[in-house]
């Protein structure tokens, strides 16, 4: 904060406060440049009972109800206390204004469009600075603690994995397979969380523990799709994809695969899947920029003809799509930056025929030095179905 000039860095996002707070239920997070001054967590009524005072990541935190002032200044304006997603700038800066005084050089990690529109009305002559660049950075990193769950999660993610391979035959539908490996995965994370100290006790967790998708045949060539009644062919192309969360900590793990003897065309494709996913994978070592390791694997599909813009990874963690993201240089998403030791990652390097085919796999590995540690690794899985 201090090289960059920022007083306040505002948070807004529910994985970020999490992170930095230990707890849930904060609307608004400040952090000062001022290391004496303490991480403010402003609370509305509601969320009270979810959020707890306390040391977090050795930081200082404590809960601060909204101002009497704040309260009475909404009130006049005819304006009420918003929730995350609706925080309006004049609420913001009434908040700063009374905790810190009239301080400038203030970062928000996120705001909806309408109150970027905004901005420069409120905060007259003071720029917007994207400030999740700045606690991501440090964030990404994982302690013991988080690689642990990671890892945990990573180890259900495969056993999804074995049990969507498994139980492929003939005439199965893409529904009742993401069926089956959904169940088993909810099982596990239920039986591997009850064992386990949650590190966000008081944070309830939205949707699934696993997720599961599959795909057959022609399906295969559209990136993102849903599950349905298509049922199963012999020499059909098959994507798995399996997600499990312990203690909110995603992971990752996905597999394009043929089912039975693959025909020469598919088989040369499939060649092609490895070799770029080794590369990728390879390259992602501690200290490499980390647009290098998106370019490298582009360049090498993009002779094969394939072109894509899409970026062959992201983080993985509190967020199923965390960053830095492998990518182009774009500053918002820190892939001008490069690899540090204990980030984790799913590498994903995909190119499709159109209505044909599609091929992506997602391996999820921790940075370690010079070689990278697989955590989930595709390769093992794919001559299962040959």
């Amino acid at each position: 904060m201090r090289k960059q000039g920022l007083e306040i860095v505002l948070l807004t996002d529910r994985e970020l406060k999490m992170w930095l707070t230990g707890a849930d239920g904060a609307a608004v997070v400040l952090i000062s440049s001022d290391p004496a001054e303490r991480v403010a967590c402003y609370v509305d009524s509601m969320n009270i009972p979810l959020f707890t005072e306390g040391n977090w990541l050795d930081v200082q935190v404590y809960r601060r109800e909204f101002a009497k002032e704040t309260v009475l200044s909404l009130w006049q304006q005819r304006t009420t206390l918003s929730s995350q997603w609706e925080l309006d700038l004049k609420e913001l800066r009434n908040i700063i204004n009374i905790e810190f005084g009239k301080k400038r050089n203030v970062a928000v990690d996120s705001l909806p469009w309408t109150a970027v529109l905004e901005w420069p009305k409120t905060f007259e002559g003071q720029p917007m600075l994207d400030g999740s660049q700045l606690v991501w950075r440090v964030a990404s990193l994982k302690d013991s603690d988080a690689l642990k769950r990671s890892t945990l999660a990573a180890e259900i993610s495969i056993q999804m994995m074995r049990v969507g391979l498994t139980s492929l035959k003939t005439g199965l539908s893409e529904a009742s397979v993401q069926k089956q490996m959904a169940k088993i995965g909810c099982e596990a994370v239920e039986q591997t969380e009850s064992s386990l100290d949650p590190m966000y006790p008081g944070v309830p967790f939205e949707g699934d523990k696993a997720e599961a998708i599959a795909q057959f045949g022609r399906k295969t060539s559209y990136a993102h799709g849903a599950p349905g009644e298509e049922k199963l062919k012999e020499k059909d192309l098959v994507r798995l994809i399996a997600l499990a969360n312990v203690d909110h900590y995603w992971s990752e793990f996905e597999l394009t695969a043929a089912f039975g003897r693959p025909s020469e065309e598919m088989a040369n494709w499939l060649k092609l899947k490895r070799e770029v996913l080794s590369l990728t994978v390879q390259a992602c070592k501690a200290g490499e920029p980390i647009f290098e390791v998106h370019r490298k694997a582009r360049t090498y599909l993009d002779s094969f003809g394939f072109w894509d813009g899409a970026p062959i990874g992201h983080g993985v963690g509190l967020k199923f799509h965390e960053l830095p993201y492998i990518d182009r240089p774009m500053r918002s998403e820190l892939s001008d930056t490069s690899f540090q030791n204990s980030q984790t990652f799913a590498v994903e390097p995909d190119f499709y025929i159109p209505e044909k085919f599609g091929f992506r796999d997602s391996a999820m590995i921790v940075i370690d030095n010079q070689t990278p540690r697989l955590l989930a690794d595709p390769v093992k899985f794919e001559d299962q179905l040959s």
